[in-house]
């Protein structure tokens, strides 16, 4: 059974060209975390695990960590505030 992922911004809340960094704990196995912004994409940028806002609004990543031969893949999500 795969383990809880669990998505995190080290701050929830950005202001306008602000920055916060993205991290995921848990998930089976020792896959690899990638992160892409399913919604709000008009109001941040992502790049690799750094987010940058861009207009004022919310953004939501979701960080997928990878199946192997044991899990199946793993996601989660993380809302950010660009204000």
């Amino acid at each position: 059974m795969q383990a809880t992922l669990t998505a995190v911004a080290a701050a929830a809340t950005i202001a306008r060209d602000g920055t916060t960094t993205l991290s995921a704990t848990g998930g089976s196995g020792g896959g690899a975390v990638t992160y892409a912004v399913t919604a709000g994409g008009a109001n941040c940028t992502l790049s690799g695990s750094k987010l940058t806002g861009k207009a004022v609004g919310t953004c939501t990543v979701t960080a997928t960590k990878v199946a192997n031969s044991n899990y199946n893949a793993a996601t989660a999500g993380v809302t950010i505030t660009v204000q």
